[in-house]
This record gives structure tokens, sequence and C-alpha cells, in this order.
């Protein structure tokens, strides 16, 4: 569970805004985006991720479809899991502040020495909520889920909270 929402829950809350709600035009929401994040995993029943994930993200300004843009992803825990992948997300802006959902399929791997295929497709569903302090520049938290929603028992079940710094390129 995260934020005390089942995982079906939670990408039909990110899912569904991210549908239903068009974010106003603003002239900055067309810069290109690095995401730079550390987070620790929020469960302490999964072995891996516990000493923390190191996120680099890159989020093109190009639209896809219906305000949607691209998302590429991969992330490494400190204790070997790793995770690379694609996405789709939103962006919404008032003043300073962002709101940021995502969702995409991810390569996953519970530890990049020993490779296993029955967990390796996985989802991964989240959000950021940014500051700008500079017009380059912005800071904030987020939250992301990496699961294969159950559909085998090999589920990552990985809730990553996170601190991020966003760099315009």
């Amino acid at each position: 569970m995260l934020l005390g929402l089942t995982y079906a829950e939670f990408v039909a809350v990110i899912g569904g805004s991210m549908l239903a709600f068009t974010p106003p035009e603003h002239p900055a929401n067309n810069d290109s985006k690095y995401i730079v994040s550390i987070g620790t995993n929020a469960k302490d029943k999964t072995p891996v991720g516990q000493d923390g994930f190191v996120t680099l993200e890159s989020r093109p300004s190009e639209e896809i479809r219906w305000g949607l843009k691209p998302l590429y992803v991969a992330g490494l825990s400190v204790d070997g899991a790793g995770f690379a992948g694609v996405g789709v997300r939103k962006d919404y802006r008032w003043k300073d502040l962002q709101v940021k959902p995502f969702t995409g399929p991810v390569l996953y791997q519970q530890s990049l020495r020993n490779f296993e295929s029955n967990q390796l497709l996985q989802f991964r569903t989240g959000f950021d909520v940014l500051y700008n302090v500079t017009p380059d520049v912005g800071v904030g938290v987020g939250v992301y889920h990496i699961s294969n929603a159950g559909i085998t028992s090999a589920s990552a079940g990985i809730d990553v909270t996170r601190f991020t710094v966003q760099i315009k390129y």
C-alpha cells in the first residue's frame, strides 16, 4: 500500500489525473528537464532498496498526445537493485510550484549481479511536487511505486520516497 491506497487505486488516481485534467498553458512547461533524485524504500518488508535509490530521469518537452509527455528513467539502489524504463507524464504548474504525475513500464532487477527474468517487467507510477528556486533549477519531493500489480509473485513492491533536483536542458 502506498499513501494508504492499494496499487490499483494509486494507479487509478495518478492515471485519472493525467487524463482528466489539462495543465494550464505556461511557457516554462515547454522546457525539457533532467531530474536527479535520492530516496529510500518506505517498505520494510522488501529485502532490497532499504539503503536508498538514486534515480536519473530525462523529461523531454515534446507532447505525445492529450498533454502527455515522455519520460525516460534509470535507477539504482545502494544494495544492488536496478531499473530502466519509459513512461508518460503530465506537468502541472502554478507560478513556481509544479506537480508532475507519471507512469510507465520498467525493466527491474532485484540484483544486477544475478539476472532473474521472472521479475523483469514491472510498472512505475508516482508523482513529484517541485518548487522553482531559479528559472533553471527546481527542488522538491516525490514518491513512486514499482510493482507488477501482482501479475506474478515476483513483484518488486517498492515504495520510494525521494528528494528531487530538476535541471532545465
